[in-house]
């Protein structure tokens, strides 16, 4: 009876334990990461590093001129104010370049002054022409100095040309054909173009009175 009963409790034990339980789900806790984030793709024509944007619109600048028959020199060193001068046929014109790849306020902002901290803005004796290089549209935009002196920024709009009066400059390149006289009124022009003077050619007898 004894030995029954042991086989008997002996079974039962070996099936309750070879009983197949439910499966349960466990789960590693995963390493959790920030996420990474979004790209800062430049817009065309956007140059995070000023200095180097000034470089290739320089770069620009040579290149369109050139292509347009201009023969372009550059000045050595970094002293004067201007950053070319520009032969068109014996007719010299300083210029100096200036370049923006960013709109503010529905406008593009060139500064037409020199210093860093102090602007002192651009007159007849220091330059003839500022070049303002606007980098989305593609537009350059020749201004005579007495155009827009003693102003020391100016607001320049080639998505919306009715608006604004320097508009009447944009690739104005046959300015560069004719002289500012250093003596000229600062006040601005309305009119397109201004009353440019040609430069007289050496050796040529000066003009009679009468």
């Amino acid at each position: 009876m004894l030995l029954l009963a042991y086989l008997v409790w002996y079974n039962i034990t070996i099936k309750n334990r070879a009983r197949v339980l439910p499966a349960r789900a466990f789960f590693l806790p995963m390493p959790r990461f920030s996420p990474s984030p979004r790209p800062v793709l430049a817009r065309p024509g956007v140059c995070r590093d000023p200095k180097r944007q000034g470089e290739l619109a320089e770069l620009a600048f040579l290149h369109k001129a050139a292509r347009l028959g201009f023969t372009v020199s550059k000045p050595y060193g970094d002293s004067a104010l201007y950053d070319f001068i520009v032969d068109a046929g014996g007719v010299l014109s300083r210029v100096q370049v200036k370049s923006v790849s960013v709109a503010q306020r529905d406008a593009y902002r060139i500064c037409s002054g020199s210093g860093h901290r102090s602007k002192t803005a651009y007159t007849p004796s220091d330059l003839d022409f500022l070049a303002a290089y606007v980098i989305p549209h593609d537009a350059w935009y020749i201004i005579p100095v007495a155009a827009f002196t003693p102003v020391k920024t100016l607001r320049l709009r080639p998505h919306h040309p009715s608006r604004r009066r320097f508009e009447l400059y944009r690739e104005a390149w046959r300015l560069l054909h004719f002289s500012i006289p250093v003596t000229r009124s600062p006040a601005p022009s309305t009119s397109y173009p201004p009353a440019l003077s040609p430069r007289p050619t050496s050796g040529s007898p000066p003009a009679r009175a009468g």
